[in-house]
């Protein structure tokens, strides 16, 4: 009940929580790799694993172990199998259940946020071990690491006894499921070679691969260095794979694996790899009279007992341990030598690295200066064009108000003469209706002298010296008139009609306003001319 609470809380916070999952081939640096990082802070599992084929531990939980074999066992593979994994395996209720059990076996073995979890057969079932991980409350982080496949199939040689092109075959089979199943989570890929020679960059690695803090001040860095300079490795070869029946499949897993160490995701290697793996699967038949056992063929061979291979096994096993101990007390001789050489070293280095960061870093910053330089110029272009815009829009603002201003006087203008004109237009109105209402008057007056006067026109006959008389001061008056209205309306057209007939008004005014005794005859001179209509009698 208290597990199934654990489970439980684990689960409610997934994000802060996150399981370092080892993969890879036996002997390929699991161990090595998961110690380290259980130095580096990443809690170990409670229950571990020991034999005497790793004298520093495997790092493996034994319940999870116990989980893993029977998952393989169920799929009709075992730790030293070769072939693929069935088609759509395992079902879904089997997958269930495999993934509960694991879950649990996880929960079982650790209480920390940060977690190592390293089994060499996880690189079988990468997937069902990632969602177990997930239902056990971690995030799967999957740290792929590799060795040359000749060191890894003659370390195995010595432990299990199966030939090598045999572990070759495991060691394919391992790393293209590990590689293929890996690549929609979270991974980096890293190499056993440069864990051993450079394992601060290698963490570094993983630290940027897979987004986690390792290498910190409450990390203990001493014991980590002292962990990895024990680090034995019995088989270090050079270049590399021997030619053989499977040279070139592991030449070419080998490099695919050396490009995806640089870029996890490089497309053209994982192209290759799916490559070599349809080939592989499709020629898994061509291996199947290989031997299983050293045992079975040192049978054959030399009919040799089961008690005496394991005799053999035994004085061997001694043998190799004397020479390794003869070694590595002469490691040990070399290695204090080469350290007071390296103090002396160490230091020159660490001066010719300062300054070749110093170096670095005035490349980079001339390189910003530039960067900088070249803006500011782009921006004194940007803005000597805008200068040379405002310039001419200023120019041009400056002629606009001048058009307007002289069109503002223009206008003013217009308006004073429509306002002179207006005042014009007033004065001839007044003098029109003044006109109107004297010509109202002499129609009146011209009515009753039309009545009076016809016995008058007589007066024609016998005094035409006064009808030209009268004809001349017409003509004075219609001239003074057209004087006056030129005068007044300068510029127009004055028709000769209007003329006649202001200068006939005039004519009626001023006799109006002559004596009445001595006018008569003249009044009804002009009221002929003006009215030629009148009767004459």
């Amino acid at each position: 009940m208290q597990q199934d609470s654990t489970t439980m809380s684990a689960i409610s916070n997934p994000t802060s929580n996150i399981a370092l999952t080892i993969v890879g081939m036996h002997r390929s640096g699991t161990s090595a790799l998961a110690g380290l990082l259980n130095l580096l802070g990443a809690q170990a599992p409670k229950t571990l694993f020991t034999d005497h084929w790793n004298a520093k531990g495997h790092f493996e939980s034994i319940p999870i172990i116990d989980v893993n074999n029977s998952i393989l066992a169920e799929a009709g593979l075992g730790v030293e199998d070769w072939s693929q994994m069935p088609v759509a395996w395992p079902p879904e209720g089997l997958r269930r259940d495999f993934t509960g059990r694991l879950a649990k076996a996880i929960v079982s073995e650790f209480d920390a946020a940060l977690i190592v979890l390293k089994d060499p057969r996880v690189s079988r079932f990468v997937e069902l071990t990632a969602g177990a991980v997930e239902q056990a409350g971690w995030q799967p982080r999957f740290i792929l690491i590799y060795r040359n496949p000749l060191e890894v199939a003659q370390s195995m040689a010595r432990r299990n006894g199966l030939p090598i092109d045999h572990n070759l075959l495991i060691w394919l089979r391992y790393v293209l499921d590990a590689e293929k199943d890996t690549r929609k989570y979270p991974r980096v890929i890293v190499s056993y070679e440069k864990l051993t020679q450079d394992w601060r960059g290698c963490i570094a690695q993983i630290e940027q691969g897979i987004g986690v803090t390792l290498l910190n001040q409450s990390s203990d860095l001493e014991k980590a260095d002292e962990f990895i300079e024990s680090e034995l490795r019995h088989f270090r070869l050079e270049g590399g794979v021997p030619a053989g029946n499977l040279s070139d499949w592991l030449e070419k897993a080998l490099a695919s694996y050396e490009e995806l160490q640089l870029s996890s995701n490089n497309r053209d290697a994982m192209n290759a790899l799916d490559e070599l793996e349809d080939e592989f699967s499709c020629s898994t038949k061509r291996f199947q009279s290989l031997p299983l056992g050293f045992a079975k063929q040192s049978t054959a061979s030399t009919g040799a007992t089961e008690q005496q291979n394991h005799m053999i096994l035994r004085a061997l096993e001694a043998v190799e341990k004397s020479a390794e101990h003869h070694l590595s007390r002469t490691l040990a001789a070399v290695d204090a030598q080469l350290k007071t050489l390296s103090l002396g070293i160490e230091g020159k280095l660490e001066g010719q690295k300062q300054t070749n960061e110093l170096f670095n870093q005035i490349l980079k910053l001339k390189d910003k200066v530039a960067a900088q330089e070249q803006s500011f110029n782009a921006c004194m272009e940007r803005a000597r064009s805008a200068e040379a815009a405002y310039h001419e829009l200023k120019v041009e603002t400056s002629l606009s108000s001048s058009k307007i201003k002289q069109l503002l006087q223009q206008l003013q203008n217009r308006d004073n003469e429509a306002e002179q004109n207006s005042r014009d237009l007033a004065t001839i109105k007044l003098e029109h209706e003044k006109i109107e209402k004297e010509s109202l008057k002499l129609h009146q007056g011209y009515l009753w002298v039309a009545r009076s006067a016809v016995p008058a026109a007589a007066m024609l006959v016998a005094k035409p010296r006064l009808f030209k008389l009268i004809f001349r001061s017409a003509e004075k008056r219609r001239f003074a008139v057209k004087q006056e209205l030129t005068v007044l309306l300068p510029g127009e057209v004055i028709p000769e009609g209007m003329v006649n007939k202001l200068a006939r008004r005039r004519a009626l005014i001023g006799l109006l306003r002559r004596p009445y005794r001595s006018s008569l005859s003249i009044i009804f001179t002009e009221l002929l001319l003006l009215k030629p209509e009148l009767p004459k009698t």
